[in-house]
Formats: structure tokens, sequence, C-alpha cells
């Protein structure tokens, strides 16, 4: 009988040597196990190159068996590593798995993964970035990001439905994060002690703003945000500046189209802008267009300054050449006052206003009746409307006032008889 129980005895001290000797394998510098035909990373093997890397890349597979899951504490304490790669075929990520890495600073949670353990990344003193690409995950776990001090802004996936007790807890840089309406739950303890002015973006009648209403936490309704109207101004001064010239344009309307562009750029594609950033930057960028300036506005300019000059004396001009420059002038100031006119439309323009200025035609004093000749029958021009009291223009004072009065009076046609008499 004795013998039979020392038989057992020794079976069971050699299993539990067996189990304890195989409790992972190793291989290509990780230490794993095998769970029906999956591998579990469980840590990195003692003296592997691995242990000193700041990047890590985790295998697509060990062995010829895929690599589906980082185990519990894989990574823990783990000061060296900076950078973590996790591929897209990685379904979990174990509880403490990567607690208190010290130097890991970014990390991006792989498109696969449906489960984030307790205390995952909890203590990651310089994580800064966290980027989900993940929308297979439905929580975030208990104390999943807890005292993650270095961290930001945060941009949580469509479809999770919860958010843990202290999951960001401590978390005293996190100054901005999204959380989708899908989100159903929020512990109370979700948030405590992050940063001072901390703002939760998401959309009106959701657990989120109830949460931030509740806790007295800021709050930016994205759903205000009109993106599509700053999406298409950016659309139209990207086909503007395919197909212009812009040596054509004035450097400082060029200078400031350029910094509106980008200031709308970025904007569009931070997604903490907030609504009023969002509807500045498309007014900012819409003015800069509207305000580009051709270099040919300069002469064109000068050229209506200089027929308007003209037209306060349009009296001493025959009254089609005034007409003419007059229409010249509002047609002018038309495409001056227009919306990016073009090149062609504006030379048009100063060709048609040089045209009518070179075409002025001056009147000929005392040829009142513009025969091109002065004779009695001006005289007699000026007679009938004296004697029918019609009203003089400024032109008729301008020809028949022989005796400089400013006014027609019987003694100008006197004075005008005379002179015709004494020729």
């Amino acid at each position: 009988m004795k013998r039979i129980f020392s038989i057992i005895l020794c079976a069971v001290i050699m299993m539990s040597f067996t189990v304890t000797s195989g409790a992972y394998n190793e291989a290509d510098g990780y230490k794993y196990n095998v769970i029906s035909d999956i591998i579990e990373i469980v840590g990195i093997s003692s003296g592997s190159e691995l242990e000193q890397a700041q990047t890590v890349t985790l295998p697509y597979s060990i062995r010829g068996m895929a690599v589906r899951k980082i185990g519990a504490s894989a990574f823990r304490n783990n000061n060296i590593i900076q950078r973590m790669e996790i591929h897209d075929n990685i379904l979990e990520i174990g509880n403490d798995a990567m607690y208190s890495m010290k130097s890991l600073k970014e990390i991006t949670i792989p498109l696969r993964l449906t489960i984030l353990g307790d205390s995952a990344f909890a203590q990651c003193s310089s994580l800064e970035t966290v980027n989900f690409r993940t929308e297979s995950l439905i929580r975030i776990e208990d104390r999943t990001f807890y005292g993650c001090t270095k961290l930001n802004d945060v941009i949580l996936p469509e479809n999770l439905t919860e958010i843990g007790e202290y999951a960001f807890a401590q978390c005293m840089s996190l100054d901005r994060i999204y959380i989708p309406s899908s989100v159903l739950q929020i512990e109370d303890t979700g948030f405590l002690s992050v940063k001072r002015g901390f703002t939760i973006y998401g959309y009106k009648s959701s657990v989120a703003y109830d949460y931030a209403s509740k806790n007295g936490v800021n709050f930016v309704d994205i759903s205000e945000k009109k993106l599509d109207e700053l999406t298409q101004s950016i659309a139209t001064v990207t086909s503007w500046q395919r197909t212009a010239d812009s040596s054509l344009y004035t450097e400082e309307t060029i200078t400031a189209l350029s910094t509106a562009y980008a200031n709308a750029v970025e904007v569009k594609e931070n997604f903490f802008s907030t609504p009023i950033e969002v509807e500045t930057a498309t007014e900012t960028l819409n003015n800069a267009l509207y305000s580009l300036r051709l270099k040919s506005m300069d002469t064109l300019d000068e050229l209506i300054i200089q027929a308007e000059n003209e037209m306060e004396n349009s009296f001493c001009y025959t009254e089609n050449s005034a007409n003419a420059l007059e229409e010249a002038i509002n047609q002018a100031k038309n495409i001056q006052n227009a919306v990016l006119p073009s090149v062609t439309q504006v030379q048009n323009v100063i060709n048609n206003l040089n045209s009518n200025l070179n075409g002025l035609t001056e009147v000929v004093k005392y040829d009142v009746n513009f025969d091109g000749r002065i004779s009695l029958a001006d005289i007699v021009t000026v007679h009938k409307k004296l004697i029918s009291d019609e009203i003089f223009t400024q032109r008729d004072i301008y020809i028949a006032d022989f005796n400089s009065d400013n006014q027609i009076t019987l003694s100008d046609i006197v004075l005008f008889q005379r002179h015709l008499l004494t020729r």
C-alpha cells in the first residue's frame, strides 16, 4: 500500500513539474501560450533582443499559429518600450496587459479587438495618444486608462456601449474626449480627477450629454458643426487653385487666401474643432476667396478716378461723348465690385474706359446748335430758349455765356451779335 502511495505521489510531483515548466512556450523573443491553436503572447523572453527594444511590432503568427491575444500582465512594468505596433488580427488585450509601461507614448487599438481588459493601460504615465481603430469594442473596462497622466484627446469608437469605473480617472491631461451616442452607461467615477476644463464631445439627447450635465462637465454638441459648408468652401478654393494663375493677383490677397485655406483644412481635419471654429473658418475662407484682387484692378481703379474727374466737367464735352464715358464708368464699377472677375473682364472694361476717355469731344464755344460753325443760327437758338423760359443746361451756359457771368441773358445775345458783326 505504501508503495502504491509513493508511486502516486511521484506521479503528482512529476505532473506538477511538467505544468510549471511548461506554463508557456518561447519563440521569436516572445513567451506565449497556445490555446486551441491560437497564440496568446504572455511576455518577452529573457535575454532576447526585444528586452531592449523601444519599438515592438507584434508578429502575426508564431510557428505557423495566428497571434490573437495579448495575455494578462504580458508587458506589465516594461519601462523600455515606447511604441508598440499591434496588428489588426489581435482580438483581446488582457487585464493589466500593459500596466505601468512608463515609457509607452502611443498605442493603436486594433481593428478587430473585442476585449480590452481591466487596467490594461493603467499607470502608463508617458502615454499621450490612443487611437481606436476598432468598432467591435463594447466596453472600456474598469481602470483601463487609470493614471495615464499625459493622455490628451481621445476619440472613442462607435458601437461602444459602456465606460467602466475609473476608466479614465486621474488622467490629468485629458482635455477632450468624444463619446458616441451608442454609449448607454458611464460610471460616475469614469472621469474622476481629469484635467480642469475637461470637455466631452458628443450629441445632445445622449448619455454623454446627461453625464456632462450631471457632473458639471463642458459639453460640445458636434451635430451643430456645419462641416458640409466648410468642405464645399475648401473644394471651391482647391478648384480655383488648380485653374487660376496666382501671379495675376496681388501678393497680399493671395497670402490671405493661402492662410485662410490652411486654417480651414486644419479645422476640418481636427475632430475636436468647435461649431464656432468651423463657422469662422468657413467665413474667413470665403471672404479671402472673394477678396482676391487682380493686379490689373489697380489700373482699373486709377482709370475710374480719371474718368470721374473728367465727368465733373462733362459740360465741356459733347453730350454723346460724355454719355458714352458715363456708361463706360458704370460698366467698370460693376466689374470693380464683382466677385472674382476674370482677367478678360477687367481688361475689357479698361480698354473701354481708355477708348471713351480718348473719344471725349470738346464742345465748340458759341456753337449752340452743334452744327460745327458759329453763325446767326446759334443766336437764334439761344434767343428761342430764352424767350420760351427753357432751362439752360450747364453745357448750354458753358457754350453761350458770352460775358462769363454764369447765366444766359439778353446781354449774351447782344455781345454775340457784336462779335459776329466785327469778325
